[in-house]
């Protein structure tokens, strides 16, 4: 059953007239003319450009997981070259460590060597007497005895520690000459590091910038659907303007977040418009306006893309069929209009159903940007609606 405009949408539709004109310029096509192609055509063309679209996401998809692969080794890399530097960087510590033991071995080396020509010098001065000229010359036989004694083993301990001094810096020079060794071992195995890495760079290089390339082909055929998405309200006669001030009473907290920043009650991103209409739904349903909440299982139905995107609009059908709530392409107060076109569709809010036909609805996103906005208009043979 159609009923006339309510009085609040009356007052709404009044008072948005002044800025009609300034948003129609903005959100109306330009120089196109309503009727130049069929809802047909258009419907044929967004499904073109969604097959294009899919395909070229899919391989910009598949440049970033091969992306993410030569992020992920060259992260490897870097732990690798970031390891063997610490070790080349221990490695000089050690031969400098090493060096200077050679130095202080050297110095203990030259130190025995004078202790030793000292004591040779005083054997070779005892060697000059006689021994009955050393005997008559000691206080007793005993200190004859035990002079011989000590500067015989003064001399054979001076020898053995030069000995040993000699065996260390033989030991510290071969550690060195190891140290070294394993130097240019390491800075060899960093210098095939660092190749490697330039290598993946340049191949990561290369695929980011051939999954920009897909990706902006994305962004342009996206553009062309908002375009044909346009064309459709084109066909539909719709006048697009602000509207209500208060954004229909979309709550403060998503309505003035960034776009696309926030996940609503509902799982869908705030100031899209299915995060609208589910806002609106929920909201009669408290009202009391209607017995059919909004469900908050959709989003993570089987949709168009797979499981867990089942909240695009376009999906919005196959979801209410499987919850038994039933839509057709009747408009009545309270539903929520459904436009399958595009990449992700488009949900209205029904505020009102005239007489001749004409609805008028409330939106978000219409513009891709998350702004705001009411129109009217007289649905095409594209349009679905599901009665919450």
């Amino acid at each position: 059953m159609k009923v006339r405009k309510s009085s609040i949408t009356r007052s709404i539709l009044f008072s948005s007239l002044a800025v009609l004109f300034v948003f129609s310029a903005t959100f109306m096509p330009k120089n196109q003319p309503a009727f130049a192609e069929t809802t047909t055509e258009l419907r044929a063309q967004a499904a073109s450009l969604q097959s294009q679209i899919n395909d070229n996401a899919a391989k910009a998809k598949a440049l970033a997981a091969e992306a993410d692969s030569l992020k992920r080794k060259i992260a490897e890399y870097d732990i690798q070259i970031s390891g063997v530097s610490i070790q080349i960087e221990l490695t000089g510590v050690k031969i400098a460590e090493l060096e200077e033991s050679l130095k202080q071995a050297q110095i203990e080396l030259d130190r025995q060597k004078v202790l030793l020509k000292t004591a040779f010098r005083a054997l070779y001065k005892k060697g000059d007497a006689s021994s009955f000229e050393l005997l008559v010359g000691s206080a007793s036989f005993s200190q004859f005895i035990n002079e011989q004694d000590y500067l015989e083993r003064l001399k054979e301990g001076i020898q053995n520690s030069a000995n040993k001094v000699i065996e260390l810096k033989l030991q510290i020079k071969a550690q060195k000459e190891e140290q070294e060794k394993l130097l240019v071992e390491q800075e060899d195995q960093k210098n095939a590091l660092d190749a490697s890495r330039a290598d993946r760079q340049e191949v990561l290089n290369y695929t980011k910038g051939q999954e920009n390339n897909y990706r902006q082909l994305v962004s342009s055929l996206r553009q062309q659907q908002i375009d044909i998405n346009h064309k459709i309200f084109a066909q539909s006669n719709a006048q697009i303007f602000a509207g209500d001030p208060n954004k229909g009473g979309y709550p403060t907290y998503l309505a003035n977040a960034a776009h696309d920043s926030l996940i609503d009650p509902w799982g869908m991103y705030n100031r899209e418009c299915v995060s609208y209409a589910a806002w609106r739904v929920h909201s009669k349903f408290v009202l009391g306006q209607s017995s059919r909440d909004m469900p908050t299982n959709w989003p993570w139905y089987y949709g168009s893309y797979g499981k867990g995107y089942g909240g695009n609009a376009r999906d919005w059908l196959g979801d209410a069929q499987v919850d038994g709530i039933p839509y057709d392409q009747s408009p009545r107060p309270g539903d929520i209009g459904i436009l399958k076109s595009g990449e992700y569709g488009h949900a209205v809010y029904v505020e009102d159903v005239y007489d001749d036909g004409r609805i008028y609805i409330s939106q978000y996103n219409y513009d891709w940007n998350g702004h705001y906005s009411e129109a009217i208009m007289t649905p095409s043979s594209s349009w679905y609606f599901i009665h919450f």
